[in-house]
């Protein structure tokens, strides 16, 4: 998919600065600190998902429930500083016996965000109006209940598919998108055998050939409650067209193995961050390498992670050093539920930050991230309900990123739901030094911005996090005319191009 979008040069907006965290592991000038709000939410939300619905330049939240629910789905709108709208219900089609795997994207090419929700075997697209809300879903049947989902454009005809898991058949098949927001006939990319299950799902390019992947977790029979036997993670990397490479990547882990991915040491290959469960060093880091293999890294919170169900770790640079970290839910050794930060240094190693928020009494939804107040840092925010008492009712708890750092992106991310935006920044004339930055947003997580002058490329630059992508460049130019391209790249290669002139004086 390849979109030109004209952006003008603009200014960088002020920053909100406050302090609330706690940090019990890291060097004061190493952490990130946050601002946290409370905000109301309907009882019982649990997964949380970020989609910029009515196209302001600010992601909304899509939240789905933990337990069965007339309600498909809620969308809470954001309001530009980091809170949200009570939540707007949006009721099954169907009775709803079965758990819900909701994906976003524009699946219709109308430049917004729809939303795809899964009952089982029942598709529902929501296709989304200008003011974020939803009309009527279009409703189809798949062939079985799906468990897991994701978007990209697999096979680069510029219109996004659906990677689904079957429970039932034990199969990952691909319903490649008319452009339109309907989908053909799944296609079958691998089954498993009668004593394998799959225990996650997520979406990358992890060789960074340009072509969408998909990693998975196998366990492998015997099973108790305790867990498998083993897990191996396949990664089923896309080639382009409708076949996959199914490659095992990493065998024999003795424990389950849930994950999520991002680019966390920022070299373009897709990485994982798994939660281990039956390990002493309950993380798994995953690197992906253009040699299609995956050398992995070992490390342990305060505490087990937990939230079996929701646990989706954000990838972002939390604390402004240039450095993709993550974060991940824990119940710590003083019995606290919090947030263990993973700041990654400069060796590749990490420091990890705890950021403590409550007594071990919470029922929690997964953390999400995203810019809530257009500061251009990273914030996360989650769903939670206490059930020690109090306060029963669940509530939206916004995080929101106040660090005070130098290399969060210098332009602001569009206010709109994709595109790019570009802030030159000139100084004197013939010899001195231009500043260029771009910010860019897509409906998909993005993998790299590129930087073209005058039809040569002089950067690439892989700060991304999410649906969110950033460059920076400075260099002395010639007395003249000089025009600047500015692409960024989803996993699946999807581009957008902006295009900005640029003069230097003679004197």
């Amino acid at each position: 998919m390849f979109r030109c979008l004209p952006v003008p040069c603009i200014q960088l907006f002020g920053a909100l600065v406050m302090f609330v965290a706690t940090s019990p592991h890291a060097s004061a000038q190493n952490d990130a600190s946050f601002n946290l709000q409370t905000m109301s939410a309907n009882q019982y939300e649990a997964s949380t998902y970020t989609a910029d619905l009515n196209g302001d330049g600010v992601p909304d939240l899509i939240t789905t429930y933990s337990r069965v629910n007339p309600v498909l789905f809620s969308v809470h709108i954001a309001t530009g500083d980091g809170t949200f709208s009570p939540p707007t219900d949006y009721n099954s089609p169907i009775n709803q016996q079965n758990g819900n795997v909701v994906v976003t994207g524009d699946v219709n090419n109308d430049g917004k965000f729809d939303v795809v929700a899964m009952l089982g075997a029942d598709l529902f697209v929501y296709f989304r109006r200008g003011d974020g809300t939803f009309p009527t879903p279009v409703h189809s049947t798949l062939p079985g209940a799906v468990r897991f989902a994701a978007v990209a454009d697999f096979n680069h005809d510029g219109n996004p598919d659906l990677a689904l898991y079957f429970g039932d058949s034990n199969s990952v098949a691909v319903a490649y998108g008319d452009g339109k927001g309907g989908f053909s006939i799944v296609k079958t990319i691998v089954s498993f055998g009668v004593n394998q299950s799959v225990e996650s799902m997520a979406l990358g390019d992890f060789d960074a050939d340009a072509n969408a992947d998909l990693a998975i977790s196998v366990a492998n029979a015997p099973c108790d409650q305790g867990g498998c036997a083993s897990v191996d993670v396949h990664i089923l990397y896309g080639s382009g067209s409708p076949s996959f490479t199914d490659k095992l990547s990493y065998a024999g882990l003795p424990s389950d193995l849930l994950f999520s991915s991002g680019d966390l040491n920022q070299d373009g290959r897709t990485d994982l961050i798994g939660f281990v469960t039956r390990e002493s060093k309950n993380i798994l880091v995953l690197y992906g390498h253009s040699t299609r293999r995956l050398s992995a890294r070992h490390l342990k919170s305060n505490g087990p992670t937990f939230n079996w169900a929701f646990f989706v770790d954000p990838i972002a640079d939390f604390n402004g050093d240039g450095r993709n970290d993550f974060a991940v839910e824990v119940v710590n050794t003083a019995n606290q539920q919090a947030f263990d930060l993973f700041l990654r240094n400069a060796d590749g190693t990490f420091t990890l930050q705890e950021i403590v928020f409550g007594q071990n009494s919470f029922e929690m939804g997964n953390l999400a991230i995203g810019d809530f107040n257009r500061d251009t840092k990273p914030d996360f925010l989650l769903p939670a309900k206490n059930d020690g008492g109090g306060d029963p009712a669940t509530h939206l708890y916004s995080y929101l990123n106040t660090t005070d750092a130098q290399k969060f992106s210098a332009c602001p991310y569009p206010n709109s739901a994709a595109g790019i935006r570009t802030c030159l920044h000139q100084s004197g004339a013939h010899g001195s030094i231009i500043k260029i930055d771009a910010a860019a947003a897509w409906f998909e997580p993005l993998r790299k911005v590129e930087l073209w002058i005058d039809g040569v490329k002089v950067k690439e630059q892989h700060n991304v996090w999410d649906k969110y992508g950033w460059l920076h460049y400075s260099h002395k130019y010639a007395a003249g005319t000089h025009r600047a391209d500015i692409y960024s790249a989803g996993y699946d290669n999807a581009l957008q191009h902006a295009t900005v002139s640029f003069s230097v004086r003679t004197q």
